[in-house]
Parts: structure tokens; sequence; C-alpha cells
């Protein structure tokens, strides 16, 4: 949709001066809407709980207004609105093929809601044809309902028409969207582009106002209008002619009779001669009435000529007509090539579009299994960490351990130096001590042995300390590794998110 709007954008500079959106939902587009520039934005949506949060986030001081209305081809006082649990789909027809495509849709209750015509909303706002105006259709399996109810005037006020459609119906009295296509070109809209980012079935179009169609339309009225008008003409010429050939068989009838009546007054003269100046008398009456009714003929039938002259005009006129008819048929034949060739090549961007829809997907599934190979890494590293944890108190126990010995064998050391003084001195003193020296000494030995086994103890333990230091810096060197493997790892993802954004149509 944001393509279709960009374009509208480039193509109207000075803005748009109205912008009429049937079935508006939430207006989660707003933001791409206003940045159209429009003096009014006409926003109409039948279901009321969308309706009212459309109204919070409108502007009403900046020419932005809401009609909680159902749009409809006819006009109607109300209208039912067929609910579903996705409200997006919701439409004023039972959906059909919908389900098949979207088969988590649910059927919900139904509304009735008010409803107004396209042709009365539009002739009520009065929009003018000579400013630039734009229409968007977003009413689910109603568009060509609404488009052909509505006179093709009316609709030639939008110099722009977005239609939101489907590639097939999923609606009862629904369209497809080549159907679509080719009702708006028979009214005089040219097809611009499509939204290739529409996910199938559903198509967004977008129609700009031709004016060569509107042309072609008007003439192709015109063509019409007048070939009604001769028709009606041809017949009332004839209506015409019968009437004066019934008039001039009333004539012949009452001339007939005249004749008859002078022949008889010419035998009653022959007769009758005393009465020959009163039958000549009216005789002369009668011959002069016949020149009335001969004169009388005479104008009927010059009417008639004139009227013949004009059928004559009237079928020189229909020969032109339909050589301008024979034209604007080689033309329609050209543009259906036209369109033809358009729709091949549109075949072929919708074919390169799977393919790069499915290298998206495999592309997709290798970012997924590094996801999943970052998350590995992140466990064991995760488990290097609590082992070299664990490993570190150990070291702490064993430290402590090794100091205790060897405040210990301090103690030890001072007193062998006092035992080994105490003895000096009793030996000076005298030999009476010498058991009790013995003794002492045999306690020194004894001392000493352990003071020996302390110190392999210790030395025992200060190599098991050296033995965990190295491991604890071994530790330590594979730590930093995993953790370049991990930096290199995200960016390595980095480097395919990136791929992924500059594949074209992604």
């Amino acid at each position: 949709m944001k393509e279709l709007l960009r374009h509208i954008r480039e193509k109207s500079a000075d803005g748009l001066d109205t912008f009429l959106i049937v079935g508006a939902g939430t207006g989660t587009q707003l933001s791409d809407w206003r940045q159209l520039g429009f003096r009014q934005l006409l926003l109409a949506e039948a279901h009321p709980r969308l309706a009212e949060e459309l109204g919070r986030r409108l502007r009403y001081d900046e020419g932005e207004h809401l009609f909680a209305v159902a749009i409809t081809g006819e006009e109607q006082p109300t209208a039912t609105l067929q609910a579903l649990n996705n409200l997006a789909y919701s439409s004023l027809n039972q959906a059909a093929d919908l389900f098949n495509y979207y088969p988590n849709l649910r059927r919900d209750e139904a509304l009735q809601v008010p409803a107004r015509s396209l042709e009365a909303f539009l002739a009520e706002h009065g929009l003018d044809n000579q400013q630039p105006q734009a229409l968007l259709i977003t009413a689910p399996g109603q568009a060509l309902q609404l488009l052909q109810a509505t006179p093709a005037a009316a609709l030639h006020t939008f110099s722009w028409v977005i239609i939101e459609c489907s590639s097939e119906p999923l609606y009862q009295n629904d369209a497809s969207d080549s159907e679509i296509i080719a009702w708006m070109e028979s009214i005089g809209f040219e097809l611009v582009t499509d939204n290739p980012d529409a996910i199938f079935p559903q198509s967004q179009l977008l129609f700009e106002r031709n004016a060569t169609r509107l042309a072609q339309h008007r003439l192709h009225s015109e063509v019409a209008q007048l070939r009604s008008q001769s028709s009606s003409a041809a017949q009332n010429s004839q209506q015409q002619l019968q009437e004066l050939e019934q008039q001039l068989q009333q004539r012949d009838a009452a001339l007939l009779e005249l004749t008859g009546l002078a022949n008889e007054q010419k035998q009653q003269l022959d007769d009758l001669a005393s009465d020959n100046a009163r039958l000549f008398s009216a005789c002369e009456a009668m011959q002069a009435q016949q020149g009335e009714l001969q004169q009388a003929l005479q104008e009927q039938a010059a009417q008639a000529n004139a009227q013949q002259v004009q059928v004559d005009a009237m079928g020189t006129e229909r020969d032109q007509l339909a050589s301008a008819c024979e034209a604007l048929r080689q033309q329609h034949a050209a543009l259906t090539a036209a369109y033809d060739q358009q729709a091949s090549q549109i075949g072929d961007l919708r074919a390169e579009l799977a393919t790069l829809t499915s290298r998206n997907s495999e592309l997709a599934l290798i970012n997924e299994t590094l996801e999943n190979q970052r998350a590995e890494l992140a466990g064991a590293c995760q488990m290097q960490t609590q082992l070299a944890d664990e490993r570190q108190a150990r070291a702490d126990a064993l430290s402590a351990t090794a100091n205790e010995l060897a405040s210990e064998r301090d103690a030890l050391t001072k007193d062998n130096a006092r035992l080994t003084e105490t003895c000096e001195a009793q030996n000076r003193s005298a030999g009476e001590y010498k058991a009790h020296l013995n003794k002492v000494s045999e306690q020194r030995d004894q001392l000493q042995k352990a003071l020996a086994e302390h110190k392999d103890t210790f030395e025992a333990n200060q190599g098991y300390v050296h033995t965990l230091e190295r491991e604890a810096v071994e530790y330590q060197h594979r730590q930093r590794l995993l953790e370049e493997e991990l930096v290199k790892s995200e960016a390595q993802l980095e480097l395919i998110k990136d791929l992924l954004l500059r594949e074209p149509g992604l």
C-alpha cells in the first residue's frame, strides 16, 4: 500500500483536495494517508467498535471526518454486516471461498448498521472534479458492486482510485481483480500499478483517470445517443409517412365519391334540361371544392418529399457514425493487445516474486540454524563459567588449608627451638637429666618426623594448587576462544541479515 500512496504523492505535488476511504478500519495507516497532503479526509467505517477506535485517532481540526456508516451500492437505510473473528475480513456479503484460504476465520454475530449509497454520499459532499481527488475502497467482497451501482460521472470526479480486492471471488457476489480492471477501463480509468507486496490471494490496484479513455467513453455515449435519436426520428418519420398515406387514401376515396356524384349530376343534366342552370352551378361549386382538395393533396405530397429529404440526411449521418464506431473498434483492439502484453509482463513478475519468496524461506531456515548454534554455544559457555567458579572455590579452600599448615609448621619450629635450648641447658647442668634428655630427644625426633611429614604434605598441596592454577589459566584461555567464536558467529549473523535486507523485493 505504501508504494501505491507514494506514486500518488509523486504525481500530485500540490496534494489532494479530498481523500475518501471506504472501510477505514481502525486507521492503522493514518500516518501514511496523511503524507498525501489533503484538504479534507473522509473516512467511512461500518463496524461500531472499529469506528469508535478510529474516532479517537482523528485530528478533526485538520479536516479529518468520520462517518460510522456502511457504504452500499443501492440506497437503503440499514445494512447487515457479517462480522468475523478477524474484523478486517467482515463484509456486507456472505463469505464463500474465504475460509479455504483462511481456515482460522470464524463467523461472528451479524450486525444491523446505518447505510448510505456511494452515489448519495458523493452527491452530499459535492466533490469538484476540477480538483485532485482520491478514492480508496477497502470493503471486502463489495468493490465491483459499489462501482457498478455508482454513475460513471460521479466516479470521474476522482483522479485516483485504489481498490483492495482478491485474485478470485472470496465472497458471494464478489468479483476477481481481472473483472474489476476490465470494468474500470471500460469507464475511463487506467491501471497504473498493483502492490507487489500484497499476499496472495489479496490484490491492491491503483487506477488513474485517463482523459483519452474518458473522451472515448463520452464519444461512445454520444454515438449511442445519436443512434437512439436517429432511430427515434426514423420511426417518427415513418409514422408521419403512414399518416400521410392514410390521409391521401381518404382524399382519394373522397375524390372518387365526388366523381361519382358529378357523373350522376351530369346524367341528371342530360335527363332534366329544365334544371340545367341549377345543376351547372352545383357542378361549378363541386369543381371548386375538387380543386381545393387537389391543392391540399399537392401540399401534403410536398411535405412528404421534405420528410424524405430529412430521412436521407439522417441516413447519411448514420453512415458517418458507423464509420466513427469502426475507428473506435480498431483503437479498442489495439488497446486490448497492449493490455494483454502488460498482463503477460505482470505474470512474469509474479513468477519472479515466487522465486524470491522461496529463496527468502531458505535464507530464513539458515538463519534459524545459526540461531540454534548460537544458543548451544551460549549454553556451553555458561557451563564452562560454572565449572570455573567451582574450581576457583576448590582452589580457595586448598589455599586456606595450606595457610593453616604453614601456621602449624611455624608453631612446631618455634617449639623445636625452645626444646633444643632446654636440652642443651639440661646437658650442661647435670648427667642425672640424661634419661630425661634422651626422652626429650626422642620427642624431638618425633616432632621432626611429624614436621617432615607436614612439609611433604604441604609440598604436595602446593603442587596441587599449582596444578589448579594451570587448569584455571587453561580454562580462561578456552573461555577466551569461545568468546571469540561467539563474536564471529554474531558477525556472521549480522552479515546474513544485511544480505537478506539487501535482496531486492524482500
